[in-house]
């Protein structure tokens, strides 16, 4: 009787001393989920296509060879709970180098020039948060435009004030497949 005891303690005591290994683990991952991250990356294991997910701050529109390609310079974007956290662990850096805080709770980190290049795909769907407005001033949200009138925004004086907003792209196998601005009030 003793013997089973003892063993009946070994085994809750083995439950919770896994119990809390597991539990920070998974709150961890919860929170990594959650970060609204620069750039993300999934792997699809049947068609070994690669997926990436990045935001950043367009910095040239190029064509080569009859291509297009775009430049984004690669950013970590936060918000909430997230946002708050990085401007604390930034801030406790040697050279803390301020990124760009905004009061309704979003924080952009930009470490350094990040530049990377890619292809853009003849049919890339861009979307844009600011390219036009309503009569009251209000903006079309989630508004679809071709990549004429997209280089155009680039090309004219309007093209250095799309050159302070983030963009978040998608690319898949290396070549972008949409553009979306990132709404920032």
């Amino acid at each position: 009787m003793k013997y089973r005891g003892k063993m009946k303690a070994q085994i809750i005591i083995s439950v919770l001393i896994s119990s809390l290994i597991t539990i920070p683990g998974c709150a961890e991952k919860e929170k990594a989920d959650n970060k609204d991250s620069g750039s993300s990356l999934t792997v699809a294991a049947s068609t070994d296509s690669v997926n990436i997910n990045k935001a950043g701050y367009i910095i040239g529109l190029i064509e080569k060879s009859g291509k297009k390609y775009l430049q984004i310079d690669t950013v970590e974007f936060f918000t909430g709970y997230e946002a708050k956290k990085a401007i604390e662990l930034d801030s406790k850096k040697k050279n803390y180098r301020p990124g760009i805080e905004m009061a309704n709770g979003y924080y952009i980190r930009n470490i350094g020039k990040d530049i990377s290049e890619f292809q853009i795909d003849d049919s890339a769907v861009i979307t844009m948060q600011t390219f036009s407005f309503d009569s009251t001033g209000n903006f079309h949200f989630n508004e679809k435009v071709d990549y004429k009138s997209f280089i155009n925004l680039f090309d004219s004086g309007e093209g250095n004030r799309y050159k302070q907003i983030p963009f978040r792209i998608e690319i898949k196998d290396g070549i972008i497949l949409s553009i979306k601005e990132i709404y920032v009030p």
